[in-house]
């Protein structure tokens, strides 16, 4: 699950219409496939700190960033999604290490892939149905995923997985089962057999590691955190990742391009990729605004730091690219605690969401929303019930829906997790709340509390009215965002426990629309669910996140795209001459 805790440190999709706001500014003019002239050679670095990686290890991979980085790199899959700045086309997955997209005779509850000829690791051997096999089995792991990987969420519906914890510590039963019930190979044909529809299966296997294959001989359980053992057309140098400074990609000499769809997936233009990881992402915005020497070939994944947004004027503007972020930012409500809808329609009316986003770091941060879906969600609408509330809020009008609940006073504790960011953030919106007639007790969560804030969040029974929250799919599509948050019991992101049986019909039938390749009715009965969600107060949207980053002069080819959940896309960078 694209968990605000996970996927902002660096979180995509159906075929459909709608996408908007793809970019949102910048002066970038050279991230279009077709524009400028790629050309092979050179190094290309990505600037980062060691807290964005903790391994790399794919079923230990889950920012956001990361994926992006190696899809292009070092792990290859059965499917991908495309290099484009056509939302449909890159939110569109295609073949990779398999001959197709995948078939399903039963509306996705079994799916099936074929393997292609001569698709090779990098010291020569096959990859095998088995290492697909294989793979995935290590999602199960608790100690590899670090417990807190979407395995668990997303392939626990599998048949035979029932108390399965991976390959080295399930019984030899345990292991049979799956190997027989849950992943069989037939050849070189892997099928995948779920207990229950899992129709946009193809779109998690291009987003995430999941169901990467793994080759069981290199594997060493935890000892291989940071080691990479590639199938795709660079390797690490070395064999191994350094936790503290990075790692130089070096091209794959068992790597044929031939098995690959090179134009849409892998250009691979410079000869090396480093990454370069720094002690203080400051001194890499330093660099990059310099522009000088190696740095005028590197870029930053992160997004760029307020406090230097005074510098980010002229030629070094003409170097930067601003767009729209998956990830949105709002409040869950506790429904077991504020069970009046005008009393939770009164906490979004009462907020100053646009002071809010200024403090936060203004229209290079984000932007006020009505909903909990991305604007790069293909089906994104502004959520009805939300959509005229003033952004500095109405706090009158709050107040006339408390007294309207004989409500005036409520008392309302109200969590986040503490940063002097956020600190500033909720001591506004306190006064919103109490200009409007709430009581209210902040409840700062620090960063090292024990259990960590989305764990005491994500408890049914716990001693709070409101959190703050946020999400971005793992896929670009309205079901990996609405049922998640929204639908009784998801094991997801629903830690409000928020329950209405008609959003969750029509989230049903939105699974239904989807399994029979109906992508418009999904749309419209998720938009539906949303809807009806808003019109029971169900959340308080806050803001829409924007990516803004900065890149060297030397950088051509520089594109944020659906396929890379819009980080830097690795698959047509290259050094200009």
């Amino acid at each position: 699950m694209g968990t605000f805790l996970k996927r902002t440190s660096a979180l995509t999709a159906v075929v459909a219409l709608g996408l908007t706001l793809a970019a949102c500014g910048g002066g970038s003019d050279n991230n279009s496939p077709s524009s400028g002239k790629a050309t092979k050679g050179g190094t290309i670095t990505l600037l980062d700190i060691p807290t964005d990686y903790e391994g790399t290890d794919p079923a230990s991979i889950y920012y956001g960033h990361q994926i992006a980085e190696f899809r292009r790199l070092v792990y290859r899959s059965l499917v991908a999604f495309p290099i484009s700045d056509d939302p449909k086309v890159s939110g569109t997955p295609i073949p990779d290490l398999a001959t197709d997209t995948g078939t399903t005779p039963d509306g996705g509850k079994t799916w099936s892939y074929t393997l292609k000829d001569g698709i090779k690791w990098e010291d020569g051997s096959d990859i095998t149905c088995a290492d697909f096999q294989y793979g995935i089995s290590r999602s199960f792991d608790a100690n590899i995923v670090h417990g807190t990987g979407p395995g668990t969420t997303y392939i626990s519906s599998l048949d035979g997985t029932k108390g399965y914890t991976g390959p080295f510590t399930s019984t030899p039963a345990q292991q049979a089962d799956f190997n027989n019930k849950a992943v069989t190979c037939d050849g070189k044909t892997i099928t995948y057999h779920f207990t229950q529809a899992f129709p946009d299966f193809p779109q998690s296997v291009a987003a995430l590691f999941v169901t990467d294959p793994y080759k069981q001989s290199f594997d060493k359980g935890t000892k291989n955190l940071f080691k990479i053992f590639s199938n795709g057309p660079y390797k690490v140098e070395g064999n191994k990742f350094d936790a503290a400074t990075g790692a130089t990609f070096v091209r794959n000499p068992n790597y044929d391009a031939s098995t690959d769809d090179p134009a849409k997936l892998r250009q691979a233009n410079p000869d090396q990729f480093k990454i370069e990881l720094v002690q203080d992402i400051s001194t890499a915005f330093d660099r990059l605004i310099a522009d000088t020497g190696t740095d005028k070939t590197a870029l930053a994944t992160s997004n760029i730091p307020s406090d230097k947004y005074s510098q980010i004027v002229g030629p070094v503007a003409d170097r930067t690219d601003k767009v729209a972020s998956p990830y949105t930012r709002f409040m869950q409500i506790n429904f077991a605690r504020v069970t009046d809808p005008k009393v939770r329609l009164a906490l979004t009316t009462a907020l100053d969401r646009q002071g809010g986003v200024k403090v936060l770091g203004g229209e290079n941060y984000g932007e006020v929303s009505s909903t909990l879906v991305s604007q790069s969600t293909p089906g994104y609408t502004p959520n009805p019930a939300f959509k005229d509330i003033p952004a500095a809020g109405d706090t009158a009008a709050a107040k006339a829906l408390l007294t309207e609940a004989n409500a005036v006073g409520y008392k309302i504790k109200v969590s986040y997790g503490q940063t002097d960011v956020n600190d500033k953030v909720f001591a506004l919106f306190k006064q919103n709340w109490e200009a409007a007639g709430f009581k209210v007790t902040l409840n700062a969560i620090a960063q090292d509390a024990n259990p960590g804030y989305y764990a005491q969040m994500s408890e049914k029974v716990k001693d709070t009215d409101v959190f703050y929250a946020g999400w971005a799919s793992d896929w670009p599509s309205l079901l990996a965002v609405v049922p998640v948050i929204l639908e009784t019991n998801n094991p997801g992101f629903n830690y409000g426990y928020y329950s209405n049986k008609e959003v969750d019909q029509l989230i049903a039938d939105g699974r239904t629309a989807i399994a029979a390749g109906k992508t418009d009715e999904m749309i419209s009965d998720l938009q539906q669910a949303d809807a009806k969600a808003g019109a029971d107060a169900a959340y308080v949207p806050l803001l829409q996140q924007k990516n803004y980053f900065l890149f060297g002069s030397k950088v051509g080819g520089f594109l944020p795209d659906v396929a890379s959940s819009f980080y830097p896309d690795l698959g047509q960078m290259y050094v200009k001459k």
